[in-house]
């Protein structure tokens, strides 16, 4: 994780409009496994060299924080950029179907750009638990698959305490994606910690690679009775979109900031 990616996560974490570099900075030291151990220090200066880069850059994602009184911008202060009228999204594959518009609608780079790619069912399953069990064993978890598929495909202990884990791997499509979970009667009664994590693949610079989203399941619980994840009989359906601004779990027209949970394994604990 680059020092970007750090801020985006660290700056939603936070639940503000506007955030100062100290705050984002000590979140990162204190919250982001990667930079765990680092000088709070050195820290401020990579993020306030970092937004200051932004802001002057030619699709900025932060901008200064303006007193009205002074029409000054206040130092180490920094809010996300309001998205401009007509912009658009960039896709990671060209659409072949729409034309060009020269000068037409702006384009703005996403903070987080994931490719479209699909895989067959069975292979992209099994693959999404395989890197799931990959990153739980980097960070000291003993986890492994389960042999029957119950509705937990993976079982983790760390210390004294077991985690239960159900992956649903699944890709973007014109920025969007949707996972299905069917009722289980395990997850359904049980008190353990429950954990559903959507695994999703995209490339960088030219080479795949593996995003996650880490839900605890008092976390659905709380989203499904905020009409943010939709319910029926059948199961769940867990919607996730990207734009200039990040990720959003949504329904209809709900959504909530998924970006504090993107790859943030810290929760399973």
């Amino acid at each position: 994780m680059d020092i970007k990616e750090a801020v985006s996560i660290s700056f939603k974490a936070l639940g503000k409009k506007e955030a100062h570099v100290n705050d984002i900075a000590e979140h990162i030291v204190q919250h982001i496994a990667e930079f765990q151990g680092a000088s709070v220090e050195d820290m401020k200066k990579k993020v306030n060299s970092f937004l200051a880069a932004n802001v002057k850059s030619k699709t900025p994602v932060y901008a200064k924080v303006i007193n009205p009184k002074t029409k000054r911008s206040r130092k180490g202060l920094y809010k996300i950029k309001p998205e401009p009228k007509g912009t658009q999204v960039i896709r990671t594959e060209p659409d072949r179907k729409k034309k060009p518009n020269p000068g037409g609608d702006k384009q703005v780079q996403l903070p987080l750009v994931f490719s479209n790619t699909s895989c067959d069912k069975i292979f992209c399953g099994k693959g999404g638990e395989f890197a799931v069990v990959s990153e739980l064993l980097f960070r000291g978890y003993n986890a492994s698959i389960m042999s029957a598929d119950e509705g937990v495909d993976i079982t983790a202990s760390k210390g004294d305490k077991f985690f239960f884990i159900q992956v649903k791997t699944s890709f973007f499509k014109e920025n969007k994606l949707s996972v299905f979970i069917k009722p289980n009667n395990f997850i359904n009664s049980s008190t353990a910690n429950i954990f559903y994590v959507i695994v999703f693949r995209y490339s960088c610079d030219g080479h795949m690679t593996n995003r996650f989203l880490i839900l605890q399941n008092g976390d659905i619980n709380r989203m499904q009775h905020g009409g943010y994840i939709s319910t029926s009989d059948a199961g769940m359906t867990i919607k996730v979109k990207q734009d200039n601004r990040g990720l959003f779990i949504y329904n209809r027209d709900k959504q909530e900031d998924a970006t504090y949970y993107l790859d943030n394994f810290d929760l399973i604990r």
